[in-house]
């Protein structure tokens, strides 16, 4: 029987100021290979994810920012909380 390996990702350290936008970017890449590894493929699974997987200080993040929740059955909740993330640390 094979083994199996538990998925994991660090996360997401916002104390290291040095390049945050370069770490954010890769931090984002890997975390949608996650995604993709767990087969979460609705976004509705995909959204609480993200601050999950990101830690304390972006889940912080996601309690006092606006706009991070999908308002219609058309939006994309994953995207719409991607979005928000982004924004958040786009000067």
């Amino acid at each position: 029987m094979a083994a199996t390996v538990p998925l994991s990702l660090s996360e997401f350290r916002l104390s290291e100021r040095e390049e945050l936008a370069k770490r954010r970017k890769k931090w984002l890449s890997r975390f949608r290979k996650l995604l993709v590894a767990m087969a979460a493929i609705d976004k509705k699974q995909q959204r609480p994810q993200l601050p999950q997987y990101a830690g304390r200080a972006v889940n912080k993040i996601f309690d006092v920012s606006p706009n991070t929740t999908a308002t219609s059955a058309e939006e994309n909740p994953f995207a719409k909380a991607f979005e928000a993330l982004i924004n958040y640390f786009t000067p």
